[in-house]
């Protein structure tokens, strides 16, 4: 139960990034380079949605939280490094999004320790 309410804050979060993100297309952004850099980020909010919704394999929950590790932690890094140069402004929404991506990159960590964990004691306990 845990992990499905973790996945409902991802989700909830994803959407609202992505109809955020989505403002940038209807703005003009070209849809190829969209889709290239927003895409992997509306894949993983579809898992989280998935994820709440039932209860997958062990496998493919841990390779959702796995995938959810690399596009959230690659977005932190990303304003992570904008910060380090210089480039931040230090707005609220600056703010606000390295909060996110920090938050949701640690509950994806989590998510991945905590299936391989649990797992792993269903494997020794039995069902």
């Amino acid at each position: 139960m845990r992990f499905r309410l973790l996945a409902l804050s991802l989700a909830i979060g994803g959407i609202a990034w992505g109809l955020f993100s989505a403002l940038l297309l209807l703005a003009g952004a070209q849809p190829l380079e969209f889709v290239v850099i927003f895409g992997p980020g509306y894949a993983i909010t579809a898992g989280y949605i998935a994820r709440v919704c039932h209860t997958p394999k062990p496998v493919w929950r841990i390779l959702l939280w796995l995938a959810s590790t690399l596009v959230q932690g690659y977005w932190l890094g990303w304003i992570l490094l904008g910060a380090v140069r210089g480039e931040l402004r230090g707005s609220t929404f600056e703010l606000l999004s390295i909060a996110w991506w920090v938050y949701a990159f640690l509950v994806s960590v989590y998510g991945i320790l905590g299936d391989v964990h649990e797992t792993r004691e269903k494997r020794q306990n039995g069902p």
